[in-house]
């Protein structure tokens, strides 16, 4: 078959199948990923990332970048971007949201990311133009557009070179139009990686569409969640990934028996001493519709964190949730406070509270 002109794309026998591509029985095809990145430096830590991480899973937040885009031909990217979001919290994976229709403000204090989504910016963006940030080792990650992978070589240019530049292992996009429909099925492919596939197989069983426009960055055969769903670390081993193992067990073990669940957490708050547990339950409710509920959790969190770039990351979520209730006036409000802030001023993300006021409250021309 491999002398055939092909005039547009093919089905994918394997699209939205669950079985390791070995057991599938697909021989007419084989699933690739791409090394390759703006630097030879950067294609070298794709594979030693994904050996290293590989060893004790993938641990951190989840950050999803909404974009309100629900009219006919962009709902669906909007919905696999919300379903990426149920499926962080049903697995335990602390979530952050950005549910404005724009991307993530610059210099968004993005700690500990390891799965990125959003979209829909031309240029990487936001945190993604301070050249000092990086998502964690061994990350996941794609902003959705058409033109994405257009250029692997720039760090700058498109998304796929300047998130492999910024530390991801992993990374999808599209070389040119593959119409949403066509492109990968964002929640499915976040699906399958939880399950244990390999990045490979996670992309290929996400993408209907074959000899196509969609292009998978990383080593294939990187198993970034492997085990997640089966493992059960101890609850107080003290290492990096405490936090986000300790919430992962609670929510596999009592998430439908809420006192439960919410009494074993503010254990665990008291034991760790931190507000992470308390923030990552304000994720919970925000996603059940609870506005109220979130911002009880996130207050309580911001009482119990110590460093002031996770009191700051609270805060701007406060200022997300004032806006997801269209209070524009209480999110100014939030972001001066923010800006007056004594532990804040040295903060790189303090940048982000800039970009936000000049975003609700854009400067009058010179002279004005």
């Amino acid at each position: 078959k491999f002398n055939e002109t092909l005039t547009g794309f093919v089905p994918n026998p394997y699209f939205n199948k669950e079985v390791a591509f070995g057991d599938a029985g697909l021989k007419e095809i084989m699933l690739v990923g791409r090394v390759d990145g703006p630097d030879v430096k950067s294609c070298r830590r794709l594979i030693d990332d994904a050996s290293e991480v590989e060893r004790n899973g993938l641990w951190g937040r989840a950050y999803i970048d909404l974009a309100q885009k629900t009219n006919a031909g962009y709902k669906q990217g909007e919905d696999w971007l919300k379903n990426i979001v149920t499926q962080c919290e049903r697995d335990g994976i602390a979530t952050v949201v950005d549910s404005n229709s724009g991307t993530f403000p610059s210099h968004y204090p993005m700690q500990d990311a390891a799965l990125y989504f959003g979209w829909y910016a031309r240029n990487a963006n936001g945190p993604f133009l301070d050249p000092e940030f990086q998502l964690k080792k061994g990350a996941v990650a794609c902003h959705i557009h058409s033109y994405s992978g257009v250029t692997l070589r720039s760090d700058t240019a498109e998304w796929v070179g300047p998130l492999v530049k910024h530390g991801a292992a992993g990374v999808l996009g599209n070389v040119y139009e593959p119409y949403l429909s066509g492109t990968t099925y964002l929640d499915i492919f976040v699906n399958r990686l939880l399950d244990g596939y390999t990045l490979a197989e996670a992309a290929y069983m996400a993408t209907p569409c074959l000899s196509w426009m969609s292009i998978v960055v990383g080593d294939p055969l990187y198993r970034p969640f492997d085990g997640f769903r089966t493992y059960e670390p101890q609850f107080y081993r003290k290492d990096d990934n405490l936090n986000f193992k300790t919430y992962h067990v609670a929510t596999r073990l009592w998430a439908n028996e809420l006192p439960q669940f919410e009494g074993k957490l503010e254990n665990a708050t008291k034991l760790h001493k931190t507000g992470f547990y308390f923030e990552a339950m304000a994720s919970r409710e925000r996603t059940a519709n609870s506005i109220n509920g979130a911002e009880r959790l996130l207050e309580k969190a911001k009482k119990r964190y110590f460093n002031p770039a996770d009191r700051l990351r609270v805060d701007l979520e406060l200022v997300d949730l004032e806006r997801q209730r269209n209070n524009k006036s209480k999110a100014k409000e939030l972001l001066r406070v923010m800006k007056n802030e004594p532990d804040y001023a040295s903060l790189p993300g303090l940048k982000a509270v800039d970009a936000l006021l000049n975003q609700l409250d854009p400067p009058g021309p010179a002279g004005s």
